[in-house]
């Protein structure tokens, strides 16, 4: 039998390969890896659909977050409701987001990032701030370990 008989919803799980854990999206995907499905002429994200099915419907200003951390996945089991705010906490949490030298907004390394804490007791923060071309607040920031604290989180102690 064709796809184009099934239902929407053996037609979704057509598309499943689950294994012991994830249940994986096999049919196309967005760009960072979330399957997409198309049901009765809507587009869905194929975790939302996924959720839908098992929970039912989703409120407009939430998301389905995954506790598995897999785009792809489906299994509601590894799945959840989260706002947008709960989305970015938990992308943080998972250290998924850009940071550091990957932002595109970083003027510094952290090679430089090193230098300036070398510097953090022997130098004025604006000295160090016109060297690097920064914020003098940038600077007194990074001694602190408000910024950049996955790599100065360890000179804290020093």
């Amino acid at each position: 039998m064709s796809n184009r008989n099934l239902s929407p919803v053996d037609r979704f799980w057509s598309h499943v390969n689950k294994t012991d854990y994830c249940w994986e999206w096999t049919a196309s995907k967005y760009p960072f890896g979330y399957g997409c499905f198309k049901a009765n002429g809507k587009k869905f994200g194929a975790h939302r659909f996924s959720w839908i099915l098992a929970n039912g419907p989703i409120l407009y200003y939430l998301f389905v977050l995954h506790k598995c951390d897999n785009p792809s996945c489906v299994n509601p089991d590894h799945l959840f409701l989260g706002t947008q705010r709960a989305n970015m906490r938990d992308r943080m949490k998972k250290w998924r987001h850009v940071y550091g030298e990957k932002s595109k907004a970083s003027k510094l390394t952290e090679s430089q990032v090193f230098d300036i804490w070398k510097n953090k007791n022997s130098e004025n923060a604006g000295i160090v701030a016109k060297r690097y071309n920064v914020s003098r607040s940038c600077i007194q920031a990074i001694w602190v370990g408000k910024n950049w604290r996955w790599l100065t989180s360890s000179f804290l102690s020093q």
